[in-house]
C-alpha cells in the first residue's frame, strides 16, 4: 500500500512538472513543399506570452547557404494577463531546389540566448514550361501547310502540262 501511495505521488509530481514546461515553438512551412518558384512563408508560433521588446520588428531572417535562421528579441512576462502568444511569419522565397533547415532563436528577458526549435524542408525544381502555340495559332499553321501543299501541286500539275503536248 505505501509503494502505490509512492507511486501515486510521484506520477503527480512528473505530470505537474510536465505540464508546467512551456510548449515549445511550432515552425510551418507554407506551401507544405515548395517548388523552386514558390515565395515561400515561414510562421513561428512560439505558445509564450511574449511580445517584441524593439520599437521595430525586432525579429530577423538571414539566409546562409541552406540555413535560414530567425532571431526574435523578445520580452517574456509573468503577469496575470498575459499577452497572447506570439505568432508571426516571414517570406523567404522563391529559394533555389535543395534541402534548408529553419533555426528559430530567441533573445528573451526570462532566459538566455538560444536556439528553440528547428525543421527541415525540402524545395523541388520545377520543370521549364514546353512552350505551346495557342489553338487558333495551330489552326492557322494547317491551314497555311495546306494551301502550300496545294500550291505545290497546282505548279507540279502545271509543269506536266507544259511539257506534255496533246495531239490535235
Amino acid at each position: 500500500m505505501d509503494r502505490v501511495i509512492k507511486a501515486v505521488i510521484a506520477s503527480a509530481f512528473v505530470s505537474s512538472a510536465v505540464l508546467s514546461q512551456p510548449t515549445p515553438p511550432q515552425i510551418l512551412i507554407s506551401p507544405g513543399t515548395p517548388t523552386s518558384t514558390d515565395i515561400v512563408r515561414i510562421t513561428v508560433n512560439t505558445f509564450t506570452p511574449c511580445y517584441v521588446s524593439l520599437p521595430t520588428d525586432g525579429i530577423t531572417t538571414a539566409i546562409t547557404g541552406s540555413t535560414i535562421q530567425i532571431t526574435a528579441i523578445l520580452t517574456c512576462t509573468n503577469l496575470t494577463t498575459p499577452p497572447p502568444p506570439l505568432s508571426f511569419s516571414r517570406d523567404v522565397g522563391p529559394l533555389p531546389p535543395g534541402t534548408y533547415q529553419v533555426q528559430y532563436s530567441a533573445n528573451t528577458s526570462a532566459s538566455p540566448p538560444g536556439l528553440l526549435a528547428t525543421i527541415t524542408f525540402q524545395v523541388i525544381s520545377v520543370a521549364a514550361a514546353i512552350p505551346t502555340l495557342h489553338t487558333y495559332a495551330v489552326i492557322l499553321l494547317m491551314i497555311l501547310v495546306t494551301l502550300i501543299g496545294l500550291k505545290i501541286k497546282h505548279r507540279q500539275h502545271y509543269a506536266f502540262r507544259k511539257h506534255t503536248t496533246i495531239p490535235h
